[in-house]
């Protein structure tokens, strides 16, 4: 319980003695003598708070790389140590973007294969008509800044700000691009961009299967707890995978506790994503166990799914 508390409680300790040594120093409640001991012994605990939190930030990064997380995962959960997720999120929010558009931009994209499923093929056209209308929008405001304040540095400033909006839109399109859903041994790892990112442990995974659910626009990741039911989707759902709720999936690094049951996602090759499938197990799965074999019966015009674990080249149904 301790534990659980300090790991709970670790990452807001730092901002929190920044808070209270503002607090002491704008109230001007004690005297000055008093005022500078208590700042002394208020930096001294931030420093030591920082330090110790850094070290098990260090800690954490290297635990997640060697549990198979990217740079960029891994660093958050380090940085969540020494501060809140969702800040140590935002902070990182940037960098990200930028590293999304330099490699679209250098035309390095997520490595095609077998257990890489992108999900943008909806979003170009979206995309385009944002992109014209900021575009749009920039030009006239650009122009009235030029005309109220010519030669001022006004000019500069609102230009520069339409630029950077029109670069983290690209960075935006870019993330979608570079981080498609991927499937390995350790399970299914679902992306939304730079948004969240949902891992499915291969234990969890009971069934994969094309099935449509309607859906308008961008889902994010939506649960349903009445229903065990979640939602990851651009446009409507194209496939459906049956959780064990024994197992909970993993969002944006926390434990999903609403016992789901069903995962609706979106794929631009609904079959292809269904050829993954993990046999719940108290192991890790090898890739071989991870594949599931369709079948099309092309004289009745009609598509059939064959379940079935794949071992040693041999089929066994169940």
């Amino acid at each position: 319980m301790i534990a659980r508390a300090a790991h709970r409680i670790g990452p807001w300790l730092t901002p929190a003695l920044v808070v209270v040594e503002l607090a002491l120093v704008a109230s001007g409640l004690l005297s000055m003598r008093n005022a500078v001991v208590a700042g002394l012994v208020i930096e001294a605990a931030l420093w030591v708070a920082v330090l110790s939190r850094v070290v098990e930030g260090a800690r954490r990064f290297r635990a997640e790389r060697a549990g198979g997380f990217d740079r960029w995962a891994a660093a958050e959960a380090g940085l969540a140590a020494v501060v809140p997720r969702p800040i140590a999120r935002f902070i990182l929010l940037e960098p990200r973007l930028w590293a999304c558009l330099l490699s679209w931009a250098l035309r390095r994209p997520a490595p095609a294969g077998p257990g890489t499923f992108r999900y943008d093929r909806g979003l170009g056209w979206v995309f385009l008509l944002v992109l014209a209308l900021v575009i749009a929008e920039g030009a006239v405001v650009d122009g009235v800044v030029a005309l109220v304040a010519p030669g001022t540095e006004w000019v500069w400033v609102v230009l520069g700000v339409h630029l950077y909006a029109l670069a983290m839109l690209l960075a935006l399109r870019a993330s979608f691009v570079t981080r498609p859903h991927l499937l390995d041994d350790s399970g299914l790892h679902l992306r939304d961009g730079l948004f969240a990112q949902v891992d499915v442990p291969a234990t969890a995974i009971v069934d994969a299967r094309p099935a449509r659910r309607a859906n308008v626009g961008r889902s994010g990741f939506k649960t349903v707890p009445a229903e065990h039911t979640a939602l990851l989707a651009f446009g409507d759902a194209t496939d459906v995978v049956t959780l064990d709720p024994d197992h909970p999936v993993i969002v944006n690094g926390r434990p999903c506790t609403d016992g789901l049951t069903t995962l609706w996602v979106s794929v631009d090759d609904p079959v292809p994503f269904c050829t993954g499938r993990a046999k719940p197990s108290r192991r890790p799965l090898s890739a071989s166990e991870l594949k599931l074999v369709f079948t099309a019966d092309v004289r009745k015009g009609e598509r059939s799914l064959s379940r079935g674990y794949l071992t040693s080249g041999r089929c066994h149904p169940h």
